[in-house]
């Protein structure tokens, strides 16, 4: 298929199959100073227009357009992990309360009171550490009139990789599109916990690690001090990837995460089951599921 872009140059035709991408003057014929912008990078024009740019001096060429020259309207896709590529920490929550008999949904209901200044905002922000998360959470718990152990609530954190999930990260990344992870986790002594999980030597296992390698930028609330929701983390996710808002996709399984972002412009997708979340986003994206 040929691809018209739309730019001020000369460079018009991106060819995108098989991994190669072509880009030819739209006025002359091929030569050898173009034939060397035939590139096997197998993945997306972005790779190849910032190639342009930076060994030609080339400037204005859209980086994602559609069939006749329309630009695409997104270009990245912003993912969290926890309960979207990694399965809900909210079914291990449930199995807990119901083997230390407690009321279904009292982990979450104490992560939703206060949440911006609750136990968890603040570890999540690096605010405290595992002995300070305990005790306010421990005081939290105890407040509704329950007893429950931080330390226990940790380790439920844990969750699985939804092989779909990954599939599709891949055939996005093939498809040219940017991705950012924007997580939400702890920094428990040299590992962070929750999301972006490390094991006890510090290291990422070895599946995790090839997921988030994926990804062009990853933005974690205990490195940068700020989180999900606050429109900051967002921003910085956008700033990363060099798009606006509205160029974004993003997919969360909680809908406090979600608003911020539909407010900046982006394109929201609650995940709740991960194929019914897949196909509104091929649908978003106009692609075949």
């Amino acid at each position: 298929m040929i691809w018209t872009c739309l730019c001020e140059l000369k460079w018009e035709v991106y060819e995108r199959r098989l991994g190669v991408c072509r880009a030819q003057p739209a006025t002359t014929a091929w030569t050898g100073l173009q034939a060397d912008v035939l590139y096997r990078i197998g993945t997306s024009t972005p790779h190849l227009e910032r190639h342009l740019q930076s060994s030609r001096g080339l400037e204005g060429c859209s980086a994602f357009c559609q069939p006749g020259g329309v630009k695409a309207r997104f270009q990245a896709v912003l993912w969290d992990f926890g309960g979207v590529i990694l399965t809900s920490p909210f079914e291990a929550f449930a199995r807990y309360e119901a083997e230390n008999g407690l009321p279904p949904n009292l982990i979450r209901t104490i992560n939703a009171t206060n949440p911006d200044t609750n136990a968890w905002a603040k570890f999540e922000r690096s605010e405290v550490d595992l002995d300070g998360f305990c005790a306010l959470f421990e005081a939290e718990a105890s407040d509704l009139g329950y007893s429950v152990d931080g330390r226990a609530i940790m380790a439920l954190l844990n969750g699985q990789l939804r092989p779909q999930m990954v599939a599709a990260l891949h055939q996005l990344k093939a498809d040219g599109y940017l991705l950012a992870l924007l997580t939400n986790n702890v920094a428990v002594g040299r590992n962070r916990v929750g999301t972006v999980v490390e094991d006890d030597s510090g290291k990422q296992p070895d599946d995790r690690a090839e997921v988030i390698a994926i990804f062009d930028h990853v933005i974690e609330s205990s490195v940068v001090g700020y989180r999900k929701p606050e429109p900051k983390f967002y921003s910085a996710a956008c700033e990363a990837l060099n798009v606006e808002p509205h160029q974004c996709v993003f997919l969360d399984d909680l809908g406090i995460n979600l608003k911020p972002a539909a407010a900046m412009g982006m394109h929201t997708i609650k995940v709740t089951d991960p194929d019914d979340a897949l196909a509104q986003l091929w649908s978003a994206l106009g692609a075949d599921s």
